[in-house]
Order: structure tokens, then sequence, then C-alpha cells
């Protein structure tokens, strides 16, 4: 299993991703806390560092590039939702500036109708 290959579960409406990932038997795969546990540490004596099931160099990095698959994935998703907020401020300025223009074309046609009545 390639662990940089994900099968992606969108949510649908107003379902939860957990719920839509759980639905489809998809999960994400979260490994930091494996691997902090499994990686030896410095002066700490424990049996089980011993155990080939536990340790083994190809869980590592197996763990090690799943992590690395799921931090790029995060990468991608920072990216992506700072570009949706990006066109979405600046949609939201021109907006802003149309109905600014809006407001200062009918204030100035009420003023020369103003003045326009005045001069009658």
């Amino acid at each position: 299993v390639d662990p940089t290959k994900k099968k992606v579960s969108r949510s649908q409406g107003g379902t939860s991703a957990a719920a839509s990932a759980s639905e489809s038997g998809t999960h994400s795969l979260q490994v930091g806390a494996v691997l902090s546990l499994l990686h030896p540490r410095d002066g700490v004596d424990n049996a089980e560092d011993d155990d080939p099931s536990l340790c083994s160099s190809e869980l590592l990095d197996y763990l090690s590039s799943a992590a690395d698959a799921y931090e790029r994935r995060i990468e991608a998703q920072k990216g992506r939702l700072l570009a949706r907020l990006r066109r979405e401020r600046e949609r939201e300025r021109r907006r802003a500036e149309r109905e600014a223009k809006a407001r200062a074309k009918a204030a100035a046609a009420a003023a020369e109708a103003k003045a326009a009545a005045e001069r009658e």
C-alpha cells in the first residue's frame, strides 16, 4: 500500500468529513503520535524497543512516508484555503467599490435634481 495515495472522501451537504469517511470506509492516516512512540528515545530503557514488530525499518519507513504525504496534503489544503480567501477578499473589495460608485452616482443625481428644482 502506497501511503502517498489516498482515496479522497468529500462530505456532502451537512455531513462532516469524519462521518463521510467512516461511511465510505476511508480513514486519514495520522502517524505523528505513532512515530514518536516507535522512535527510540535517548536515555530511556524500554524492553519493547527490541521487538522487531514494533520498530521494523519497513514499518518506520512506511509511517514516515505516510507522515510526509499527510503533511503535503495539509500544505496543499492550506494553500487552496488561502487562495480561496484571497479571491473572496478581492471579490468583496470589488463589490464594495461598485456599491460606493453606485451610491456616489445616486448622490450626484439627487444633487443635480435638487439643483434643477431650485432653479425653477
